[in-house]
C-alpha cells in the first residue's frame, strides 16, 4: 500500500473496523443498480464496501469506463490511488471527521438515515486530471450498531466546473434536520 494512503485506512479503521464486534456479507438488492444510476450526474460507478475487512464486497461495471479498472480487481487502495497525491491528506481529514459524525453525534437508528458528499481531483487511466463526486451511504450496521456496509457511488463530474474545498455535506436521506 502507498504509505501517503495510511491515514485514510487509519481514519476507517479507528472509526469502524475497530468498533465491528462480529463482520458480516452484504446482499445485495437486484434493483440496486438502476436505482444508482437514476440519481447520478454524469459517469459512475458504484461499490459496497465492508468496513471491517475494508474489501470492497461488489463493483460496479461502469469503473472500466471510468478508471479502466476490472471490477473484480478493484480495492480501495486502488481507488485511493486515482485521487492527485496533494488531497490524500484531506481526504484522510474528511473521513475522519465523516466517521466522528456518524458514531458520536448520530445515533445507531439515525446511521442508516443519512449520506455524506464530498470531491475531489482525480487522474484517470488515461492521465487526464478529471473532477469526481463521492456519495456514500450506510447500508448496515454491525450487531454493536457500528456501520458495516457502506454503498459508495462515485460519479465524474467534471462537465459540472465544480471547485473543490475541504468541506463534507451531510445529508439526511429521509428529511430529518441534523441534530
Amino acid at each position: 500500500m502507498d504509505p501517503n494512503l495510511v491515514p485514510v485506512f487509519q481514519a476507517w479503521k479507528k472509526g469502524y473496523k475497530d468498533r465491528i464486534k462480529k463482520p458480516s456479507r452484504f446482499k445485495i438488492p437486484t434493483n440496486l443498480v438502476r436505482m444508482a444510476s437514476l440519481f447520478t450526474p454524469g459517469q459512475f460507478y458504484f461499490y459496497i464496501a465492508n468496513t471491517f475487512t475494508f474489501e470492497l464486497e461488489y463493483v460496479s461495471p461502469g469503473v472500466v469506463d471510468l478508471l479502466g479498472v476490472d471490477p473484480g480487481k478493484t480495492t480501495m487502495d486502488l481507488l485511493l490511488d486515482m485521487a492527485l497525491p496533494e488531497v490524500i491528506p484531506t481526504i484522510a481529514q474528511k473521513e475522519a471527521a465523516i466517521s466522528d459524525f456518524f458514531n458520536r453525534f448520530l445515533t445507531e437508528e439515525e446511521r442508516l438515515y443519512y449520506k455524506y458528499v464530498y470531491t475531489y481531483p482525480y487522474r484517470n487511466h488515461r492521465g487526464e486530471k478529471r473532477d469526481m463526486m463521492i456519495q456514500v451511504s450506510p447500508l448496515s450496521l454491525s450487531e454493536d450498531g457500528t456501520t458495516q456496509h457502506q454503498l459508495g457511488i462515485h460519479t465524474d463530474i467534471t462537465h459540472l466546473g465544480v471547485q473543490h474545498n475541504d468541506t463534507v455535506s451531510y445529508f439526511s436521506i429521509d428529511g430529518e434536520k441534523i441534530t
